[in-house]
């Protein structure tokens, strides 16, 4: 999100796709390195190894284990032996169907540029940001994004402060942004979002928003979710204090980060109707906020922060755990309006 002079409170949330050209050096991956260096689980078909080799595919009579390919029965992509198919949920991995590019988190910038983040490559010398490109979205003139999330299939939805939602599929460059047919309705036109799985582990997904109409004063927020097929309803579950900027996690948890109240905090929210149930504060966040996102990968949160002070936006790490809060890169050079991981993500890393 972001408040221009206007008080207007721009968000993205993260989405989860887009190529990565992730630097993970071999050692350090108690998996398989892809052809960009992503490290993947190495417990699929189609990339297939342990210990940071360079992944391979296994051939169709063949099963994945352990990081190994060897004859089963039933070893197509996503299968194991015994036949058995669909997907399984890896905490450190993610879900197993899902694509490499759906395993990241990414974030737009207040000049379009959509970049993946990788949180494994902080403090390498390439750094964890790789640009994808500018969207060009075909919106109203001088609109700009608002708000970002992804699916689990790697298409980023991106709300304008115009109102307007879009699509863009990350794993497809050049970028191409496609307009839907969504309307502002219930006195909501902007907003943040995440999806977050029905169920632990689940195939099956919920747009959940967090938003206010053109003009709000942004001291509270509607919440509800978006349904993500023609006419694209909106239901409104509750109201949220401040402005906050959801993500969600494979493991079926939501989380808000609000940057606008005192103390800023993180807090895991109910899918029903809103309430806190879990806080984390966080004081060393408060100042007047300029541009924000927010996201959960690997059992942390990362937090995209500038406030009033700042040139650019910082880069904060929560423990999801204690709640702990770090400095995690002090200045990106750029100001990140929206972040948005999918529901593939890992939820923690061992």
């Amino acid at each position: 999100m972001k408040t221009p002079s206007l008080f207007l409170f721009t968000a993205l949330l993260l989405v989860s796709c887009g190529p990565s050209n992730t630097r993970v050096k071999t050692g350090t991956c108690a998996g398989c390195l892809d052809a960009d260096g992503l490290c993947l689980t190495g417990n699929d078909v189609t990339a297939c190894g342990v210990d940071g080799v360079t992944c391979m595919a296994c051939s169709t009579d063949q099963v994945c284990g352990q990081g190994v390919c060897s004859a089963g029965t039933g070893g197509g992509p996503g299968g194991g032996a015994g036949g058995g198919g669909g997907a399984t949920f890896n905490p450190d991995g993610g879900i197993d169907d899902c694509s490499a590019e759906a395993k990241l988190v990414y974030v737009v910038d207040q000049d379009r540029t959509l970049s993946s983040f990788n949180p494994r490559l902080i403090g390498q010398p390439n750094g964890p940001f790789v640009a994808l490109g500018q969207i060009a979205c075909p919106s109203e003139p001088a609109a700009e994004p608002f708000s970002m999330a992804v699916d689990r299939n790697a298409t980023a939805w991106i709300v304008y402060d115009s109102g307007e939602l879009f699509t863009v599929d990350v794993k497809a460059l050049p970028l191409t942004c496609v307009k839907t047919g969504f309307v502002p309705q219930r006195a909501v036109a902007k907003f943040g979002m995440g999806f977050v799985a029905n169920t632990p582990g689940s195939k099956e997904e919920t747009l959940f928003i967090s938003g206010s109409d053109f003009g709000s004063s942004l001291t509270t927020t509607k919440f509800g979710t978006l349904s993500t097929v023609p006419p694209y309803t909106l239901e409104v579950l509750g109201t949220l204090y401040g402005a906050p900027e959801l993500t969600g996690t494979g493991d079926a948890k939501l989380w808000a980060f609000s940057p606008n109240v005192l103390p800023p905090k993180v807090a895991r929210l109910s899918k029903t109707t809103g309430a806190m149930e879990q806080v984390f504060e966080a004081q060393g966040l408060a100042g007047t906020p300029r541009a924000w996102a927010f996201a959960f990968w690997g059992g942390d949160f990362f937090i995209f922060l500038e406030r009033a002070t700042d040139s650019s936006t910082k880069v904060w790490k929560m423990d999801g755990v204690t709640g702990a809060l770090s400095p995690a890169i002090a200045d990106t050079g750029r100001t990140i309006v929206g972040a948005g991981v999918s529901t593939c993500a890992p939820v923690e890393i061992n």
